[in-house]
């Protein structure tokens, strides 16, 4: 609590929360589950968010309580576009707001992009037509771009602030040049207006924890709230004679996805690549497909389409070996804690990670596969090289018995119990 007057609002308020994202709630994992866990809390919970037909990946997620609940109520903004117009507007109202110092102007900056001015608009007309009774006690902001419209909510209406960042923000797109120039230094002025607005804050790893605590001189670091999806665990299916070394996800340039192809000519011959996912930039979309159908990996790489959302651990169990080496030059890569790593757990697949991540922190003591301190394509060819059948199938079990110990219900629960402090 900021003060007594809120912690005396508090108690006298059912608590109700009002769930903010710029992303369809009905597809988007982590936001489920954060309101999944208010609702499992006692929490009256109301979502606004852009409308959505509520698919991912093919298929509709499952009924839980993110969907079904008399306690939840949802008011559905237009979808946004985000236009390569509206990126260029965006861009250069962000690069002159660089110029104005303080937090105004960053703010300012972020109502500018497609749906951020509609979700504070939307915001204001709930809050300020709400009795004392039903209005929400809290906001809960998901990632940077909702922070604008969460302090709105705390400075006009007394609204308590809960911000969930889902990446280290100030990283997340490294990878690009023009994001590099406009967003870092405005993303910054925004989080640190937000950050001494809320109450509480929570995140998705470690790594990012740290990072935020002593770029923001923090007094109390954000909550880790690990982002374990609720997944069916699969028993490991026995090494072949043929072994498959699997990439599900987003293809994008930061993902070390052409270092990895690169890395195939020189692996044993019973390894096989398979790329399951989607690039959102044809662009390297088309690179990628280029170099897996080069005529010197003869064939051993095969890139597949994303399957639906509740079929990805099943499909991913029919492979081995689960390989997640993304660019470490990007703070974003090293304290990823990402689903496909739990996933890859799921399937009961033997995991590869990068050495001096989150990702190697959580997996190396459970001995569910190998780390690597060199990603370069001898190295990944090397260190694949060196795994006999045996050594496959010990990590195999491993992963098998870390993901029966991975608790989605208990992440939510610490949430909870985050925002009753």
């Amino acid at each position: 609590m900021r003060d007594r007057d809120t912690a005396a609002a508090m108690n006298s308020q059912p608590r109700h929360a009002l769930v903010l994202t710029l992303h369809p709630w009905r597809t988007d994992g982590r936001v489920r589950r954060s309101i999944e866990a208010l609702l499992v809390g006692g929490w009256r919970v109301t979502v606004m968010a852009p409308a959505s037909g509520g698919v991912l990946n093919g298929s509709a997620p499952p009924a839980d309580a993110a969907t079904t609940s008399p306690m939840l109520s949802c008011i559905d903004l237009p979808a946004h576009d985000w236009t390569t117009a509206h990126k260029v507007a965006t861009v250069s109202t962000f690069l002159a707001a660089q110029a104005a110092p303080g937090p105004a102007a960053a703010m300012l900056a972020a109502l500018s992009m497609p749906g951020v001015a509609a979700l504070k608009r939307a915001t204001a007309r709930m809050l300020a037509g709400a009795t004392a009774q039903s209005r929400p006690s809290l906001v809960f902001a998901n990632d940077w771009a909702t922070l604008p419209v969460a302090a709105f909510a705390h400075d006009r209406f007394g609204c308590r602030v809960h911000y969930d960042t889902h990446e280290l923000a100030v990283a997340e797109h490294l990878h690009s040049r023009v994001w590099r120039l406009a967003f870092p230094r405005i993303i910054a002025r925004i989080e640190r207006a937000g950050l001494a607005r809320a109450a509480t804050v929570s995140c998705v790893s470690p790594g990012i924890a740290k990072d935020m605590a002593a770029r923001y001189a923090m007094a109390r670091p954000p909550e880790v709230v690990r982002n374990i999806p609720a997944l069916s665990v699969l028993p490991p299916r026995p090494v072949g004679a043929e072994v498959t070394v699997l990439y599900h996800g987003v293809f994008k340039p930061d993902r070390g996805l052409l270092d990895l192809v690169a890395s195939v000519p020189s692996w044993p011959e019973h390894m096989r690549l398979v790329l399951r996912g989607a690039a959102p930039h044809a662009g390297f979309g088309t690179a990628l497909e280029q170099a897996a159908t080069a005529p010197a990996l003869g064939g051993r790489v095969r890139i597949e389409p994303l399957v639906a959302q509740n079929d990805i651990v099943a499909e991913a169990n029919a492979a081995d070996i689960g390989i997640f080496l993304p660019d470490l030059a990007s703070p974003q890569n090293r304290y990823a804690l990402p689903n496909k790593l739990f996933e890859y757990l799921a399937a009961g697949l033997m995991t590869v990670t990068p050495a001096a991540t989150d990702m190697s922190h959580l997996v190396a003591p459970l001995g569910t596969g190998i780390v690597l301190d060199d990603v370069s394509p001898a190295a990944i060819a090397a260190a694949l090289g060196r795994l006999s059948r045996d050594d496959i199938t010990r990590h195999k079990a491993a992963a098998h018995r870390a993901a029966l110990t991975m608790d989605a219900d208990h992440e939510g629960r610490r949430l909870v119990a985050l925002l009753a402090t």
